[in-house]
């Protein structure tokens, strides 16, 4: 796990949104639209059948986009936060779950 100071910008996108989500998408030569390039279990629409303002308005990828620290257990009361860099994709795959904190490397700071 990585910690870092973060500067005025990165600290406010880290409250704010999950930082290495925040308004990315990958799309996939296919047209299939997911919400990281990592991620590739659910797709979210496809672009050469939806339009693809449509489907980041319709679909669920905004929310792993707001998925930040203050909504993930236990990470709200951490005093690390918001100069955490963690990967949503990687707890995806190893947990299935998405908002776990399997790869949280509190415990040995």
């Amino acid at each position: 796990m990585r910690y870092v100071a973060p500067g005025y910008y990165e600290y406010y996108l880290k409250k704010q949104f999950n930082p290495c989500m925040i308004g990315s998408v990958t799309i996939s030569c296919d047209g299939s639209v997911y919400a990281c390039r990592v991620m590739r279990k659910n797709d979210y629409g496809n672009i050469y059948i939806t339009p693809l303002d449509v489907i980041l308005t319709s679909s669920g990828i905004s929310e792993y986009w707001q998925l930040n620290k203050d909504s993930l257990e236990p990470c709200k009361t951490c005093h690390l936060r918001y100069s955490c860099d963690d990967c949503r994709a990687l707890e995806s795959s190893l947990t299935g779950d998405p908002v776990g904190v399997y790869i949280c490397g509190r415990e040995t700071l």
